[in-house]
């Protein structure tokens, strides 16, 4: 039996990738997850809209020319999406001197020093930091993440192709626009100063007392 190829033991096993920060910090880059996922698309849709046409387009070309699509437009997004970007690449890497399997107080106190520390690096991060965790974390997911876009394409232009995304009048908003017929049939609302103005009051009853 032949053995399994070195994409397919990365796909069941996968070593994160380590990448080095201009501080000479080591972090290691973590698989994306839904939370991931979502931050990374939030930077994309909210600095670089514009560009998600170019996106759909290297879908067609394979998972290579998507990344290298992807991380130029996620670069080109960072200065919209600062906020987004930061909390993207925070979530993405993990200091690698990290103890995976901490099982002494020693071991979890230095765990928790060096997420600390890092957390503070990256809240406002180096530029170039910010570009290489990105790159990183795109190469590395850019397979998964191209054959993710084919599927959502094709179920939405089902979902187009079966009229499920036509857009359609509510009861609700219909009537709620009046007409002028029921404009024209509804009475004219009766002021409170013509009422009272059918009345004594109570001036001219305390004048007529007087006389």
């Amino acid at each position: 039996m032949s053995s399994p190829s070195t994409s397919e033991i990365d796909r069941l096993d996968p070593t994160p990738e380590v990448v080095e920060l201009v501080s000479g910090r080591k972090v290691a880059i973590q698989r994306l997850k839904l939370r991931q996922l979502f931050r990374l698309l939030r930077i994309v849709t909210r600095g670089g809209a514009g560009y998600l046409p170019m996106l759909r387009d290297a879908m067609q070309g394979g998972a290579d020319e998507f990344g290298t699509q992807l991380i130029a437009i996620a670069v080109i997004a960072l200065p919209e999406a600062e906020d987004e970007a930061v909390e993207c690449i925070m979530s993405c890497v993990e200091p690698a001197e990290v103890v995976q399997a901490a099982v002494d107080k020693q071991q979890r106190e230095l765990n928790e020093r060096l997420r600390r520390e890092l957390g503070e690096e990256l809240y406002n991060p180096e530029p170039e930091d910010a570009i290489t965790i990105i790159e990183a974390v795109i190469n590395r997911e850019k397979g998964d993440l191209a054959a993710l876009g084919k599927r959502l394409g094709a179920a939405f232009r089902m979902a187009e192709k079966t009229g499920q995304l036509e857009e359609k009048a509510g009861p609700a908003s219909a009537s709620s626009t009046p007409t002028p017929e029921s404009s024209e049939a509804s009475p004219e609302p009766q002021t409170s100063s013509r009422r009272s103005t059918a009345g004594r009051t109570s001036k001219s009853s305390t004048s007529e007392s007087a006389e």
